[in-house]
């Protein structure tokens, strides 16, 4: 893993600010959004041969979110979230978006 943590750092170092771009109306607190948070950090991962792949896994019997980061050299980094259990697809996806 010694590649991708190597781009990684460098990657880091170019992230741009994150912008609070979405409002939550229950609470009247700004929030990042996911396309404010991938805006940026994509230029710096891109620059470094890095990329952030997310799908989702049945795993140990339950649907979860993998978040994959991969280095061009082939090493990944892989984090795993379990999705809840919703049989109804609007409000998975929902829970979708909110894990992501």
């Amino acid at each position: 893993m010694q590649e991708l943590i190597k781009a990684l750092i460098k990657a880091k170092a170019e992230f741009n600010p994150i912008q609070k771009d979405g409002t939550n109306p229950h609470y009247k607190r700004k929030y990042a959004t996911l396309d404010a948070v991938l805006d940026a950090v994509t230029p710096g991962l891109s620059k470094h041969g890095l990329v952030i792949i997310q799908t989702t896994e049945i795993f140990e019997s339950k649907t979860t979110l993998q978040t994959h980061l991969f280095h061009e050299s082939g090493e990944r980094i892989t984090s795993t979230y379990p999705l809840p259990e919703i049989n109804d697809s609007q409000k998975f996806g929902a829970a979708l978006t909110y894990a992501r």
